[in-house]
């Protein structure tokens, strides 16, 4: 999908494999990935907006994989309004960075294999792997005003970055549930 195709949010649960051309979803939109294992191998794009991806370990272990080569873009957009009419300008809307989110959930899974015991528990909370290259960019832009002066506030460029979150062991549904 291409952010031209009106997309603003996409969701899927029960992944195991990204592996589209891209996936690009409207400015501020969202793309959210929750899988067993989910293994990125295609750029996302949610310029401005939010990627979050969650696995549960469940089968398996609970990998996230982010392919070599691999882009996560939630960045904010430059826009350049200088010399334009009211009608023609985009604004700043979409200059600040967004959110990535990369989470696996705490897992285990029964076992009889254990040393002393009948049963236990094995892990099968997955780890979060950055493939050599793969990118998470939450960068902000910027805007130029009609005015040809870059917005600012106090003399500091407007456009924050965004934020990265890379969670394991995340217990909010339960240790080893």
């Amino acid at each position: 999908f291409q952010a031209e195709d009106g997309i603003r949010d996409y969701k899927v649960t029960g992944v195991q494999t990204c592996a589209l051309p891209i996936l690009a979803v409207a400015a501020g939109g969202s793309i959210s990935l929750t899988g067993g294992h989910v293994t990125i191998g295609a750029d996302l794009s949610a310029r401005a907006g939010t990627i979050s991806v969650t696995t549960t370990g469940r089968p398996g272990n609970g990998d996230i994989v982010v392919q070599s080569g691999v882009t996560l873009d939630t960045s904010g957009f430059w826009v350049n309004d200088a010399g334009l009419t009211a009608d023609e300008i985009s604004g700043g809307a979409y200059v600040n960075g967004g959110s990535i989110v990369l989470r696996t959930l705490q897992r285990g899974t029964p076992s009889t294999q254990c040393v002393g015991s009948t049963t236990c528990v094995v892990d099968t909370t997955g780890s979060i792997i950055l493939r050599k290259d793969s990118l998470l960019d939450v960068s902000s832009g910027g805007r130029v005003l009609p005015t040809g002066k870059i917005a600012a506030v106090d003399g500091i460029p407007q456009g924050l970055g965004g934020s990265i979150s890379l969670l394991t062991y995340d217990a909010s549904r339960g240790q080893f549930g």
